[in-house]
């Protein structure tokens, strides 16, 4: 029995010896020493445009607006030094809206300057947002009644400004 008692008891403190060896790995500096860490951020690209879904005459002209703004409407464009988003008109708008064969031109302002085939409608760098209102008026009147459908092309980019 005694060699029991004498076992578990030496069996104890082996436990508790192991313990206290743990506990010193910590490390310990007294001399004075310095270090450095890298620290990065990136901030990822973020614009978005809008342009009008539809533009309905209403008589011989109608309005409608072409923004550029951050990835929700209240921030600021997000792009890299040296870039511009441009929000054009294709090369190949025609200005034209017909109905069954019947034509009927149009013109386009962007802020009451005239805009053709290839001209810029807005354009921003990084921490500016930017509204144009598109103006179309019609040419002439129309030569029938009806429905007079066309499309009007926009070309967006991301261009480099340097």
């Amino acid at each position: 029995m005694k060699r029991t008692i004498v076992t578990l008891i030496t069996g104890l403190f082996a436990a508790f010896m192991s313990v206290t060896v743990l506990a010193a790995d910590t490390q310990i500096i007294t001399a004075e020493s310095t270090g450095t860490t890298a620290v990065t951020y990136t901030a990822h690209t973020a614009y978005t445009v809008e342009i009008p879904a539809q533009v309905i005459f209403r008589q011989e002209q109608s309005a409608a607006d072409v923004r550029i703004y951050g990835s929700r409407e209240e921030d600021p464009v997000l792009i890299g030094k040296g870039k511009t988003v441009s929000v054009s008109l294709d090369d190949d708008n025609s200005f034209l809206a017909a109905n069954s064969g019947d034509i009927l031109a149009y013109t386009a302002a962007a802020d009451g300057c005239p805009v053709t085939a290839g001209s810029i409608i807005a354009e921003t760098a990084s921490n500016t947002t930017v509204s144009r209102t598109l103006t179309f008026t019609r040419s002439v009147p129309p030569q029938k009644s009806g429905t007079y459908t066309g499309t009007m092309n926009f070309q967006i980019a991301l261009i480099d400004t340097v």
